[in-house]
């Protein structure tokens, strides 16, 4: 297995500053990678192992991106359900908040 591949193990994030410092490095790769790719790299068809077809990278670019609003939206649920809600968790406002301008 490719070390990216590895599952993550809970012993491996002893406390909150461990997975802090994890998810800002998956993070920092992720947009590198991303900033990498062109229109091209887009458009190309890649395979899947998961789903056992081939699609446009951009089509699981997309899936990516939806499914990770589904976890958060999931996530804020179950914090609601035990009086922690987090908030807004809305694009304009996260990006109000961080003053990123338009």
């Amino acid at each position: 297995l490719d070390e990216s591949d590895k599952e993550l193990e809970p012993s491996d994030f002893p406390d909150l500053a461990s997975l802090r410092d994890r998810w800002t490095e998956d993070e920092s790769e992720m947009r590198a990678w991303l900033e990498s790719l062109g229109d091209a790299d887009l458009e190309a068809e890649v395979d899947s192992s998961l789903t056992m077809d081939r699609r446009p990278r951009w089509h699981y670019l997309m899936h990516i991106f939806t499914h990770a609003q589904q976890q958060q939206a999931d996530a804020a649920t179950i914090l609601s359900q035990f009086d922690a809600s987090p908030g807004e968790l809305g694009f304009i406002q996260r990006m109000k908040e961080r003053q990123i301008p338009v």
